[in-house]
């Protein structure tokens, strides 16, 4: 199984041994240049495989002061993959994860995309990829 960990700040790596779920763990004080770093392992991984793949963002170890954190995950999340993830769910404490919540709703005016989901911890990330298979 292939797990990396960029820079020390982004640790990827499969979720699964069903390889349809990618982990990004974001540690610390993380950058933009680690991110897209980050992602083209995601890219990577993501194209090794023939199945229907979603990513988890955990953002739960992330030290980045709220203004910048709100300005890198919209550019991760306005990267354009290929193909595109199943589902996104980014896992935020607290009022962090209302706030990304509230700031995503308003960059996307007219509707969140669907396939971006909320969780307050990894293990209920994972339950919500498994109970709510996207149509």
């Amino acid at each position: 199984m292939i797990r990396m960990l960029l820079n020390m700040n982004i640790l990827v790596e499969w979720d699964n041994l069903t390889k349809n779920v990618i982990y990004c763990r974001f540690h610390d004080r993380w950058t933009w240049h680690d991110c897209r770093e980050a992602m083209q392992v995601v890219t990577y991984l993501h194209d090794s495989v023939d199945v229907p793949v979603s990513y988890i963002y955990d953002l739960t170890y992330s030290k980045q002061s709220a203004r910048t954190l709100m300005v890198d995950i919209r550019k991760l999340l306005e990267l354009p993959f290929y193909p595109a993830p199943e589902k996104i769910v980014i896992v935020e404490k607290g009022y962090r994860l209302q706030m990304l919540n509230d700031v995503l709703a308003h960059i996307f005016p007219l509707s969140l995309p669907e396939n971006i989901l909320f969780a307050e911890s990894l293990n209920r990330a994972r339950a919500m990829l498994m109970k709510n298979p996207l149509q």
